[in-house]
């Protein structure tokens, strides 16, 4: 059994700064037995990030486009695990106004960092909360889970422009504010001809990303951590696109042990 005490001990360990800021998506499960559940894992990190800034996806694609095309931050409930609905229960977390794939933030910038989001038109735009995490120099932790669960990696291709990732039939959809009004945004969704999932080819990434020295392993209870640096992540993406003249996500063939000569 892991109480927020041995959680706090194993972040230290792990060598990312209490003053970071940092995305972390998490299979609570894969933590292990913990004293109170996820909220003993969400009072470690809070604690451990009091004085940088912590995110957690919020994400409403499952429903909002699909069965609804309102989004209210304040009642649309996400769909990425039990961490981000107790993280939305925590009075200090700002959730952002993005109708899909938004965040929530705890921090001393979590207000500033969530600015704008109502104005996205794609899933990750780069001058979203997904896009600054490379301006920010952002570490990912990958708790418990594996890069197909890394959504930094679809604004890295948003960056990139790369074909085949975003519906070409927009939506209408509304997006409820704070004060009570609502405003209407056009939006495109992920799409792909090949498959309705592009994120399950991201473990590809994962050796490069390792050779490349922008990942490496913690631990947080029983859960292997990957720890990404978004900088790190992106430009390594930038190669495997440049050098490779098909796209890697889509194309069945894994990475050649050769290609790892261009990082």
């Amino acid at each position: 059994m892991y109480g927020k005490g041995d959680l706090l001990r194993q972040l230290e360990q792990s060598g990312i700064s209490p003053e970071a800021t940092v995305m972390v998506h998490t299979s609570v499960k894969a933590v292990g037995p913990l004293e109170n559940g996820g909220d003993t894992l969400l009072d470690a990190l809070m604690e451990y990030f009091r004085s940088g800034l912590l995110l957690l996806p919020t994400h409403t694609w499952d429903k909002v486009g699909t069965e609804t095309m309102v989004y209210d931050p304040l009642t649309s409930p996400p769909c990425v695990g039990i961490l981000p609905k107790l993280f939305l229960q925590r009075k200090e977390a700002h959730r952002s106004l993005h109708p899909t794939h938004s965040i929530a933030a705890v921090g001393k910038r979590a207000e500033e960092y969530i600015q704008g989001e109502e104005d996205a038109g794609t899933p990750a735009p780069t001058f979203g909360c997904w896009g600054r995490l490379y301006d920010e120099k952002a570490s990912i932790l990958l708790i418990g889970v594996g890069q197909n669960r890394n959504t930094y990696l679809h604004g890295v291709e948003e960056y990139l422009d790369i074909p085949q990732r975003l519906a070409p039939q927009p939506q209408e959809i509304t997006i409820r504010l704070p004060d009570g009004s609502s405003i209407k945004r056009v939006f495109r969704r992920h799409y792909n001809p090949y498959t309705n999932d592009v994120s399950q080819y991201y473990v590809k990434m994962e050796p490069a990303f390792r050779k490349g020295s922008a990942l490496r392993d913690g631990q947080l209870g029983d859960a292997i951590v990957q720890i990404c640096d978004a900088v790190g992540c992106r430009e390594i993406m930038e190669k495997v696109y440049h050098h490779w003249e098909f796209d890697p996500f889509i194309d069945n063939r894994p990475i050649p042990e050769s290609w790892y000569d261009h990082i």
